[in-house]
């Protein structure tokens, strides 16, 4: 789903008031559709954009939402192989491997793995 910024706001709000000034008869529904159809927006984003300069007089632009990393661009393949064998050593020893554990496990590694890594995301 792509978002509509500050350009084709105004682009909406702009086709709206020529719409209007063409016939100041129809109704908002009617115009809503046609600017659907022409702008190839959807007739829901158009009807909020129109309220919202009706009520504020003004068009804004939707913030941006940050990116996130994942759990794989986070921690590389050594971190996560080391993690992976303090797990399989919970059921070698024939223990539940629990997130409290496990992070209890690797907290205390004094392995050159986990030097200077506190908090691993668990």
């Amino acid at each position: 789903m792509l978002r509509v910024d500050s350009g084709k706001r105004q682009m909406i709000i702009n086709a709206y008031k020529a719409k209007i000034n063409e016939d100041p008869i129809k109704s908002l529904r009617t115009i809503r559709q046609e600017l659907s159809k022409e702008l190839a927006i959807g007739a829901t984003t158009i009807s909020t954009t129109i309220t919202e300069y009706n009520t504020t007089k003004r068009v804004i632009s939707p913030s941006k939402t940050r990116v996130k990393k994942t759990f794989r661009e986070t921690f590389n393949e050594l971190h996560r192989n080391a993690v992976r064998r303090h797990v399989h050593s919970f059921w070698f020893k024939r223990e539940i491997p629990t997130v409290e554990k496990i992070h209890h496990a690797v907290s205390n590694d004094n392995s050159s793995k986990f030097q200077g890594q506190i908090f691993i995301g668990f």
